[in-house]
């Protein structure tokens, strides 16, 4: 992508950035607007799987081939149960 001689740009937005700059009026308004668009669910995101972080290298093969069906997430905290201990309880 060119952008030199084109009159374009390219930005970031860092959401605690332009928190710091609003006065708490201003927050408070912010977040009572966001909390409308999650209600009308304008702010959604679909989750296909939950998965520990054991289990992240076997996810993402299995993820990528359906990005668009919705996001995995990742709980660091949960523990991986040892193989050998998931078959006795099939057993």
């Amino acid at each position: 992508m060119l952008l030199i001689g084109r009159n374009q740009r390219l930005e970031g937005f860092l959401l605690n950035v332009y928190m710091a700059e609003l006065s708490i009026w201003g927050k408070l308004g912010l977040v009572n607007k966001c909390q409308k668009l999650m209600a009308s669910r304008v702010f959604t995101s679909e989750v296909q799987k939950r998965v520990s972080l054991f289990e992240v290298k076997e996810a993402i093969p299995e993820y990528k081939k359906n990005m668009t069906a919705g996001k995995y997430l990742i709980y660091p905290h949960q523990d991986a149960k040892p193989k050998a201990e998931e078959e006795e309880k099939r057993a």
